[in-house]
C-alpha cells in the first residue's frame, strides 16, 4: 500500500513539474516581452497597444507572457497559461514591470512604465542578432 501510495505521489509530481512552462525554452527561437503587473486593466491597454502592431511583433519574434497577480497568461489573446518556471523579478515598488529579452535569453531591457510597441522594436532592432536577421532577408 505505501508503495502505491509513493509512486502515485511521484506521478502526481512529475504531472505538476510538466504543468510548468520554462522560459529557457524559448530561447533562440523567440524574443520575450515578459509584463508583471497587478492590475489587469493596465496589462489590457498594453496588450491592446501591440496588437495593434501584431505584423510587427511576428517579425522580430516576439512572444508574450504576462503575469497578473499570481495568474500567467501568454499571447496577445491573454491566454491563460501554467506557471513560467525563470519569470523575472520585478520591481516591488512599480505597478508595471516590463522586460524584454533577447534571443540569447538574457533581459536587454526592464521598463517600470507603460511603453508603446515603437520603442520595444527600436530597441529590438538596434540588437546585433536583428540586425544579422534583417541583412538575411
Amino acid at each position: 500500500m505505501k508503495i502505491c501510495i509513493l509512486i502515485s505521489s511521484l506521478l502526481f509530481t512529475n504531472f505538476l513539474i510538466q504543468k510548468e512552462i520554462d522560459l529557457r525554452n524559448y530561447q533562440w527561437n523567440n524574443r520575450l516581452i515578459c509584463i508583471e503587473t497587478n492590475d489587469k486593466k493596465t496589462a489590457e491597454k498594453l496588450i491592446q497597444s501591440f496588437k495593434a502592431e501584431e505584423a510587427e511583433s511576428d517579425i522580430r519574434k516576439i512572444k508574450f507572457i504576462i503575469k497578473i497577480v499570481d495568474t500567467f497568461y501568454q499571447g496577445l489573446e491573454l491566454k491563460q497559461s501554467p506557471p513560467i518556471l525563470n519569470f523575472p523579478a520585478a520591481s516591488k515598488s512599480s505597478t508595471i514591470s516590463i522586460f524584454l529579452i533577447g534571443l540569447d535569453g538574457g533581459i536587454k531591457q526592464k521598463w517600470n512604465q507603460q511603453i508603446v510597441p515603437k520603442v520595444v522594436f527600436q530597441k529590438i532592432d538596434a540588437m546585433p542578432m536583428r540586425i544579422s536577421e534583417s541583412k538575411q532577408k
